[in-house]
């Protein structure tokens, strides 16, 4: 149970930080896309290394905000199941379905991420593609959705348990 909190306490310090870096991403990249200041001087943004190129690259841009948000929502439902581990309630048909969003969240989270970045290529007139964080992205939620049902079983399990005298 230890390890458990300690778990759900990193998780709570990632979530709090990557709250308020996720605000600060979302209102330099809204002034970037914006303001026809920093178009003209993109120096003058905080990093300065950021490139957008087109209509193409805005478009990618705010697919990977949104995709930042849904990785937030993830981490959030995560401390959610991570709350009711601690709890002990672990075969209950709410933990199951917090399981199966949470891999169908992570997969959703993977094609959105694949789709920015093939538009950012595109916008590049670049092309190439990379299996590594795809495939580990769905294999995570595969696995979540594995678990899932593997608690599902568990659950009807108990239930069967509780009913024999």
């Amino acid at each position: 149970m230890r390890k458990l909190n300690i778990l759900k306490n990193i998780v709570d310090c990632v979530l709090i930080l990557s709250s308020i870096i996720y605000a600060f991403v979302i209102i330099c990249s809204l002034l970037y896309i914006f303001d026809s200041e920093i178009l003209k001087n993109p120096g003058k943004l905080l990093f300065s290394g950021f490139r957008i190129s087109g209509t193409w690259g805005k478009i990618s841009l705010l697919i990977s905000i949104a995709n930042l948000a849904l990785l937030l929502f993830i981490g959030f439902n995560f401390k959610i199941l991570l709350e009711r581990f601690i709890e002990k309630l672990i075969f209950e048909i709410e933990t199951c379905l917090l399981l199966n969003k949470l891999g169908k969240l992570i997969i959703y989270s993977t094609f959105i991420g694949i789709l920015s970045e093939f538009i950012l290529k595109l916008s590049k007139s670049e092309i190439g593609f990379s299996f590594g964080s795809f495939l580990y992205g769905i294999s995570i939620g595969l696995f979540f959705l594995v678990l899932a049902e593997v608690f599902k079983i568990g659950k009807q399990l108990k239930d069967e348990n509780d009913l024999t005298i």
